[in-house]
């Protein structure tokens, strides 16, 4: 299952059915979503926002490590070297949790998803 949401829980996305192996890349390889970003088609063009001095017109999208080096993928620091980059980490985390919650609900509300 394939999932993006915001921090208000919003769902933005949401993809079943995924053939094989279900670990992260697996599915986002094999995501329609990320096909589309990565023609350029998608994310439609949005207002500027800025992020610590850059300046961004594109959704992002907030990951660890594993994903790869796409500008839409916002990382945490591998290893923190400042109290900037520690806080940055740990707010990113904190808003990170938020498609934990997501699955969560999804997952009480509709049982059959875990159990099929």
């Amino acid at each position: 299952m394939e999932a993006v949401c915001d921090d208000y829980l919003y769902c933005w996305r949401l993809g079943f059915g995924i053939p094989g192996s279900k670990n992260d890349l697996n599915i986002l390889y094999a995501s329609n979503l990320f096909r589309s970003i990565r023609q350029g088609l998608w994310p439609p063009s949005r207002p500027q926002t800025t992020i610590s001095g850059f300046s961004l017109s594109w959704f992002y999208y907030l990951t660890d490590g594993v994903y790869p080096g796409w500008r839409v993928f916002i990382k945490t620091y591998k290893h923190p070297k400042n109290r900037k980059e520690k806080n940055f980490g740990k707010q990113q985390e904190a808003v990170r949790k938020a498609i934990e919650r997501f699955f969560g609900v999804l997952f009480r509300k509709y049982r059959m998803l875990r159990n099929p």
